[in-house]
This record gives C-alpha cells, structure tokens and sequence, in this order.
C-alpha cells in the first residue's frame, strides 16, 4: 500500500521575499521547527534551516554562510508561494548558519525567542599546554533571535576545535521555575579539557540548559 500523501510542501525554489535566491546545494530543511502563530494569521509557523546558503558579506560572496527562515504556515497550507515573515543569516562564510533550529517560545510576556546554531563558526580560545592562543575551527556559534525585534540577538560561541556547538537544540519549558522559557543545547562533538591531563578529550559531548532568563538580559 502506499504511504499517506503530505499535506502540505515548501521549498526554497518557491519562497517570496528572499534576500538572496536559492540555488544548489542550500540544503534547504536540514533542519525544521514549528513555531507559533508570528503573524496572527491563526495557523502556526515555520522555522527552517538552510546551512548551505550563500550570501553576501562586506560586499563579497560568502558561500555556504547559511540562513534560517521564519514561513507562514498559512501560505504554505494553502500551496501558494511560501512568503517569508523573517530571515537571518550567518556572519561569514562557511558558517554553515541554520544547521539546527527550535523554538525558544515565550522567554518573557512579549518576546518570543527562536534559535539557531551555525557550526561552522571559529573562534579563538586559549591552549590547554601552552596558554597561548589558537584558533578554534568549526567550534559553532548559538544564536538567539527576538521575532518581537527589540532586543539584540543572542550569541554563545563554543570554545573547542571542531565543537560544533549547539549541533542539537531542543526547548526545555521553565527549568528552573523562574517565569522564562529555558533551551538545551547539546554539543555532541564538543571536546573538553581533562583537569587531570590538561589536555584534549575529543568528541566528549557537552549538553548544556540556558537560561531563558539569562539569554533575553544578555540580549538587551
């Protein structure tokens, strides 16, 4: 027997009110979150992920920069061109912006939060052995977005080679009971320093619980 039909489907190929067009290779859901009803339309929204986009930054091309967008779900029920309510994208190119998304949902009464993780963001951390610095490649980067618009975004970024942080990001609800919606990020490639060795664990995993709290006061 044959499968149940979908209801419903988006591309990139058929999204209006892009900022850049789609191509080959933007790897266009890799990841996907329902969120809630961001234009009052009465139907719930879609976050998607598409960490191979291209862009521009400085006035250069900025290949697989990655991007994350906010779609009506109304328009995409309805099977018309999918129109775009918000778009983010990454810093620089390779950041590969949009590898995994969630809802953040209401961290206050009047913002809603969305996050994003780009895995191919480097940093500079300190060496374990030498106490000098390095430069940490692919250590991933958390972004977190305000649809509401007022606050600045949010920011963590990994502090290991190869880290990839916030490769897995899942709401958590109120953790802590503090009247903000808190999220769990897990780093499933994150390397760590044994305080015994003081050297590299690799690939030992890190999963972390933010505070929404915390996120939307940083953000200010």
């Amino acid at each position: 027997t044959s499968g149940a039909a979908p209801i419903a489907s988006v591309s990139a190929a058929n999204l209006t009110g892009l900022n850049f067009p789609a191509k080959n290779g933007d790897q266009f859901g890799v990841s996907v979150a329902s969120i809630a009803d961001m234009n009052s339309d009465g139907q719930r929204d879609i976050l998607i992920g598409a960490p191979g986009f291209d862009g521009v930054v400085n006035g250069k091309k900025a290949p697989n920069i990655g991007a994350a967008f906010v779609i009506s779900g109304a328009s995409v029920i309805a099977g018309e061109s999918s129109a775009v309510l918000a778009q983010y994208f990454g810093e620089a190119k390779a950041d590969q912006f949009g590898w995994s998304v969630a809802d953040g949902g209401l961290l206050t009464a009047s913002h809603h939060y969305v996050f994003v993780a780009a895995k191919g963001v480097d940093t500079t951390i300190t060496n374990p052995r030498n106490r000098k610095p390095q430069k940490a490649k692919d250590a991933g980067a958390l972004y977190g977005f305000d649809l509401s618009g007022v606050n600045e975004p949010f920011k963590r970024v990994g502090s290991a080679p190869k880290g990839y942080y916030g490769n897995v990001l899942v709401p958590a609800g109120d953790v802590n009971n503090d009247g903000f919606t808190d999220v769990v990020t897990a780093s499933s490639f994150m390397s760590r320093v044994s305080s015994i060795s003081n050297t590299w664990i690799k690939s030992l995993g890190f999963v972390e619980v933010y505070s929404g709290e915390e996120i939307v006061n940083q953000a200010k």
